[in-house]
């Protein structure tokens, strides 16, 4: 059993960084992600109240995280876990955490989500001083 997830019944307010860190997308940008990462996808949490997804993946893997339209949740984050039995629509498991994977590969969670980014906002533009 993972140590951070919630008994049933409840949910679970976890500081990311420590067992993972997590990258907060809205739908529009998360589900096509979540799709074409396919079986390299790993735990997903889904609060359809806020049209939030959180995807988890490698504990500092967010230090310098910099992708259109995602926001890293690293250490000094808290992240609302659902346990694994939420069937709320509100906050659920849009991908449950297994003990084999909990997170999706960094490398692979930024290039799908700078995809699903470049596809629905278009190319990132230069920064403005």
């Amino acid at each position: 059993m993972l140590p951070w997830l919630p008994p049933d019944g409840m949910a679970r307010t976890v500081g990311a960084g420590e067992h993972w860190d997590a990258v907060r997308v809205p739908f529009s940008l998360g589900r096509p992600a979540a799709e074409a990462l396919g079986g390299d996808c790993g735990a997903v949490i889904s609060d359809s109240w806020s049209r939030i997804l959180h995807f988890l993946t490698t504990a500092g893997a967010t230090a310098g995280w910099e992708v259109q339209g995602t926001v890293p949740c690293g250490v000094t984050t808290y992240v609302t876990v659902p346990p694994l039995s939420a069937t709320d629509t509100r906050l659920h498991w849009l991908r449950p955490p297994t003990s084999g994977r909990v997170g999706t590969e960094p490398v692979t969670l930024r290039a799908a989500l700078a995809a699903s980014t470049a596809l629905m906002l278009g190319p990132r533009a230069g920064r403005l001083a």
